[in-house]
Order: C-alpha cells, then structure tokens, then sequence
C-alpha cells in the first residue's frame, strides 16, 4: 500500500481529496475508484453523516477521532481507517474512508 493518512484541510465548503488519489473526474464511475483502491490493498467505505449527528462531533471525527466516542453513534465508529475524501453540501456530508485490506492502520491526521 502507497497512499497514507494525511492532515486533513478541508475547503470553504468543506470538501477535502487526499492529495494522492487520483486526478479522477466528477464523471468517474465509482467501480474505477474502487478498482485503484483494490490495486492499492485498500478496503473502502463511504458513510452519510447527514445532519443527525451535531457538527462538533463531526468536526472532530473528521481530524482523526474515528474510534469509540460516548457521542458518536456506534455505527460510525470505524477503528483502523483513514479519511481519502470529504464531499460536503449543505444538507449531506459524506466520507471515504480506507483502511488497510487484512490490518489496522495507525492514524494519524487533522482537520482544519
């Protein structure tokens, strides 16, 4: 595996894209990012936030909390992965995440 957790810094709008994924287009079809994340010994993971959850919490899964929190509801923990992306509107936030295929991955990332 090549690609590595990385500070997360998120935009004005509050996107962010690991610097080293691929320069891949808003047309690309979700089978092709999963193909490189297989090629790269990465599983993966998309997760709705949405709005149920409230933003300091939020903000901080996003800087690298993504293991157990009394607040976070337990189906968004998720030990051993890694954020690739942030995609976020005004109603919806989403997260890829990655983890190593077969291991825990150490984390180390924040968010700004």
């Amino acid at each position: 595996m090549t690609i590595q957790p990385y500070p997360i810094t998120r935009d004005a709008d509050g996107n962010w894209q690991h610097p080293d994924l691929p320069d891949w287009s808003e047309s690309t079809p979700s089978t092709e990012m999963d193909y490189w994340a297989k090629q790269q010994g990465l599983h993966t993971k998309v997760l709705h936030i949405g709005q149920r959850i409230d933003p300091d919490v939020v903000d901080r899964w996003l800087a690298g909390e993504t293991g157990h929190s009394d607040d976070w509801p337990e189906d968004y923990q998720q030990k051993g992965y890694f954020v690739l992306a942030v995609s976020q509107s005004e109603e919806d936030i989403f997260v890829w995440l990655a983890r190593p295929q077969g291991g825990i991955h150490h984390e180390v990332h924040t968010a700004a």
